[in-house]
Parts: structure tokens; C-alpha cells; sequence
């Protein structure tokens, strides 16, 4: 099982969206089962993170370039 930190304070910038999605594909090559993000708390603050850590959590096969151009069309 992996922690990982996703934001660490509101007013610090956001994330690299890619990566975060690149990182659950590797962990999963490695043959960790879950994976847990923490973020800071805010209630929409970042919905496509939210969008890319849950689809790539289902499936982390799926193609992280993919699933951001699904979430903005």
C-alpha cells in the first residue's frame, strides 16, 4: 500500500497531473494493490486530479494523457 501526498497546503501550486497518473502505472508494475492520496481537504479544489487518481485507480493500465483529454474535452 502507498500514502501519498497530492497537495500539501491550499495556497501551494497544484500538482503535475501527469505524473501523478504516471506514478500509479508504475506502482502498479511493481505490484503495490492500493493506493491512498492525501490531499489538503478542500472540497473541489482540484477535480481533475480527483478525476485521474480514481480512473487510474480502477484501472492503472489506462493511458494518463487519455484520461486528462476524457476529463476536458
Amino acid at each position: 500500500w502507498i500514502w501519498s501526498y497530492t497537495s500539501m497546503h491550499s495556497i501551494l501550486p497544484n500538482v503535475n497531473h501527469w505524473s501523478v497518473g504516471e506514478d500509479i502505472t508504475h506502482l502498479a508494475k511493481l505490484g503495490v494493490k492500493g493506493y491512498f492520496a492525501e490531499g489538503d481537504g478542500t472540497p473541489g479544489k482540484d477535480l481533475l486530479l480527483h478525476y485521474i487518481i480514481g480512473r487510474k485507480a480502477f484501472d492503472p493500465t489506462l493511458s494518463t494523457n487519455e484520461t486528462i483529454r476524457e476529463f476536458l474535452p
